[in-house]
């Protein structure tokens, strides 16, 4: 689907955004490995993984899948809650650190969403990560610009 995505006329391939949240924040990771070949391209990160803490493979898995995307050789930003019962603090920074170590460059931000919304949920919540997001894809040359 991404190809056929960026085939289309309307579509500024010097000005290409990919995320996701949970899964999808991992799978945003790995498919920026599969693309290094983009002009340029933000790739961010929301409290991703593909296993939770509660499973006996989640750190091989979870390392596996998010070293994918230290080919691309870009900045990720990689987004995370506090209690956020898949990915916690430990998992979480694990994970970006298991990146880091193969070569990956990235942004690892943790906030403390509101009572009643879970860490997993931190997309939700996007007065926490913003600022942190702006700045970011301001160097990334991605900054956003008002519709005419």
């Amino acid at each position: 689907m991404t190809s056929s995505i960026l085939a289309q006329p309307f579509v500024d391939r010097g000005r290409i955004a990919v995320g996701g949240q949970s899964r999808g924040g991992a799978l945003a990771i790995a498919w920026s490995g599969r693309k290094p070949g983009m002009a340029r391209a933000a790739v961010l990160n929301f409290a991703g993984g593909w296993f939770g803490a509660d499973c006996w493979s989640a750190d091989d898995v979870n390392h596996a899948l998010l070293k994918l995307g230290v080919p691309s050789g870009r900045r990720s930003l990689w987004l995370y809650g506090a209690d956020d019962p898949y990915y916690g603090p430990l998992e979480s920074r694990g994970n970006f650190a298991a990146f880091q170590a193969a070569g990956g460059d990235g942004a690892y931000y943790s906030y403390a969403p509101p009572p009643g919304v879970s860490g997993h949920d931190i997309t939700l919540v996007p007065k926490f990560w913003s600022d942190d997001l702006e700045r970011y894809l301001a160097v990334q040359g991605l900054r956003g610009e008002p519709a005419s």
